[in-house]
């Protein structure tokens, strides 16, 4: 089976000079016996415009010798033995038949060069097959990769170039596993494992390894109830269950969390209790009970909330008024806009949350403080409205000498339509726990990693 090779043939562009210009400088490259360059020419033209007589003519008197031209360096590649020149200058004349035949310039490739190309391209690919059998020999499987991927261009069922393509390219991940799985390097073992399963899902005793490296180097961790420090109850086990939410989505394979309900029920019949910090001297114990390698620990040291509210500032501003006043002539009445200055007020409030969170992740094998760190961490919300005993659409800002302004105006106005009111307490801590969750989180994923 042959795929398509395109022949590039260039589209060349002119800002204001148009078809015209095209057809004088392919004239010119024709005159010196430039045919390819001129076709290229032509071919632009009638990209422009399909229905140009001129570049039509044009092409039809070039394209035959241009054509000519790629079917004799085919002949001249085969006669010196250059199969590959020979395959891919045979592939740029019929490319180049193809691209002629689009604009119902018809030239004819005589058979006899046909079967020739196929003669031809029966060496170039047994050479190429040879040759890539050779590459794996000699464990040089990225050129045996190129090699077969070549033929497959050409012919996806030529012998079994295919299963060959394939073997080149998992080979060598599949040699970079055992070496990793052999050095407990077990997550790089596993990724080379998994990468020769995308591309060959059975292959040799990938299966086992990659399962052996998954079994070898996972890791499973415990969360202990966080103490609290605080007066705020409660707040230990939110962070604890976000902290828990965020772990559990995480998308590795080398990650396994116990289950908070089982460890619960565990350590109550165990009749064991461990809040905050673990006591190092049982880690190995719990590690056993639970199957486990790691434990996050941890304190909620501080934990406060403020909401301040400002002094109310009077403010001024022109609000505006229809007068209806006779009209200079007598003859009716006319609505005359003015303006009074008014009092407004401004508010202002602020709501802060405070946290300090202390956590550990702990060995339970060795009881070594694998890291730990502190996360002190604020959450605000700001908000600033003003109240008008009026209609605030029909205000205008006011100059520092007392004019009415007519720009500002929307600036003005939006102070009126703010919220009033600040987020909730409830709302701001989750923000806070949120993140607490997502810095433990990438503590974890670095160190899985």
């Amino acid at each position: 089976m042959l795929k398509y090779f395109p022949l590039i043939i260039i589209i060349l562009t002119v800002s204001c000079s148009g078809s015209k210009s095209l057809l004088k400088k392919g004239k010119t490259l024709e005159h010196n016996k430039q045919y390819i360059e001129a076709s290229n020419y032509y071919f632009s033209a009638l990209h422009r415009k399909n229905s140009n007589v001129d570049a039509l003519v044009a092409l039809k008197r070039v394209g035959k010798k241009v054509l000519n031209q790629h079917l004799n360096d085919f002949y001249k590649d085969e006669a010196m033995g250059n199969v590959k020149s020979a395959v891919y200058s045979y592939l740029k004349a019929s490319s180049y038949q193809k691209a002629l035949n689009k604009y119902k310039v018809y030239e004819k490739i005589p058979d006899h060069y046909l079967q020739k190309f196929e003669s031809v391209k029966k060496i170039y690919l047994n050479n190429l097959y040879d040759e890539g059998l050779s590459l794996m020999k000699e464990s040089n499987f990225k050129s045996a990769e190129i090699n077969f991927s070549e033929i497959l261009k050409f012919d996806l069922e030529f012998k079994d170039a295919e299963n060959l393509r394939d073997i080149s390219y998992v080979e060598p991940f599949y040699i970079e596993g055992k070496e990793q799985l052999k050095s407990k390097n077990y997550r790089s073992a596993y990724n080379n494992f998994m990468l020769v399963i995308e591309r060959v899902s059975v292959y040799k005793d990938v299966i086992e390894l990659k399962d052996k490296a998954l079994e070898f180097g996972r890791q499973t961790f415990l969360i202990f109830s966080f103490e609290n420090l605080t007066q705020m109850k409660h707040t230990e086990t939110k962070i604890s269950n976000y902290i828990s939410n965020e772990l559990s989505n995480l998308n590795d394979p080398f990650f396994r969390l116990v289950d908070r309900s089982n460890f619960d029920k565990i350590m109550k019949e165990q009749e064991l209790s461990l809040s905050g910090f673990i006591d190092e001297s049982k880690a190995a114990e719990l590690g056993k009970l639970f199957g486990a390698q790691k434990a996050i620990s941890g304190k909620l040291v501080l934990y406060s909330y403020n909401v301040s509210k400002s002094i109310p500032h009077k403010r001024q501003a022109a609000e505006s008024f229809n007068v209806k006043t006779k009209s200079t002539d007598g003859q009716g009445y006319i609505n005359e806009t003015k303006y009074k200055k008014v009092n407004y007020t401004n508010y202002s409030k602020t709501a802060n949350i405070h946290i300090e969170f202390h956590y550990k992740l702990i060995s339970l094998e060795t009881s070594e403080v694998i890291l730990s760190d502190i996360i002190d961490i604020n959450s605000n919300d700001k908000i600033s409205y003003s109240v008008f005993d009026g209609d605030y659409r029909k205000l205008y800002p006011l100059s520092d000498n007392g004019e009415v302004q007519f720009f500002g105006i929307d600036k003005l106005r939006s102070q009126f339509s703010r919220n009033t009111e600040l987020k909730s307490e409830h709302v701001l801590s989750n923000d806070i726990f949120k993140h607490i969750s997502t810095e433990v989180s990438k503590k974890i994923i670095e160190y899985l990693q």
